[in-house]
């Protein structure tokens, strides 16, 4: 999970913003799910500002906008609005967004909100190379390869002719060199050579 804090300035001197983000990344799709929330807080004591306006956040160009009313802002962070979206890895599995927030309310000081950063979201780990050795039919099979992530899971397909199997979900959970014997090619499987 990747996940930081943007700081951001308004037209009122005592008035700060910030984004909180974090995403999650999904190794399966090469994508990445963010939520990125908008705050606001004063800082000086025994003032509030209050009342109605439009706030935004866009986030790698997806903007979300809402005309809120009832603000109260006072000396604690105050949550305005949440986005939600989710992004494309590019082929290496990397990805950076830049996320932008406006807001203002009317009839105050708080007239405009400039906060704007690109972040990098967590990389994605590339697929792994896989190696197996010559079996004889009715013996356990040896395939080895190094995990990009800990976290990864793994499905071997053995196939010969019309004959195919498929493991259920391996996970090694280790980068280092890994090797799965967990399967043992059946005699039958001879049938499909020529």
């Amino acid at each position: 999970m990747a996940k930081g804090t943007i700081t951001g300035t308004t037209s009122n001197q005592y008035i700060d913003a910030k984004v909180e983000w974090e995403s999650v990344a999904d190794p399966q799709y090469n994508q990445s799910t963010m939520v990125a929330k908008l705050y606001y807080r004063r800082t000086n004591t025994g003032f509030t500002t209050s009342g109605s306006g439009e706030f935004s956040i866009s986030v790698g160009g997806w903007k979300k906008t809402e005309f809120i009313s009832g603000v109260e802002i006072g000396t604690g962070w105050v949550l305005l609005m949440q986005h939600d979206v989710w992004f494309d890895h590019e082929s290496d599995g990397t990805k950076s967004v830049t996320i932008t927030a406006t807001g203002s309310l009317n009839g105050t000081t708080l007239k405009y909100t400039s906060l704007s950063r690109t972040v990098a979201l967590d990389t994605i780990p590339r697929a792994s190379t896989v190696s197996a050795s010559n079996v004889t039919l009715g013996n356990k099979c040896k395939v080895t390869w190094t995990p990009k992530a800990t976290t990864l899971r793994y499905k071997l397909v053995f196939t010969l002719g019309d004959w195919e199997y498929e493991t259920g979900y391996i996970s090694p959970a280790t980068t280092s060199s890994y090797t799965y014997t967990g399967y043992t090619i059946p005699l039958d499987v001879a049938e499909e050579i020529t």
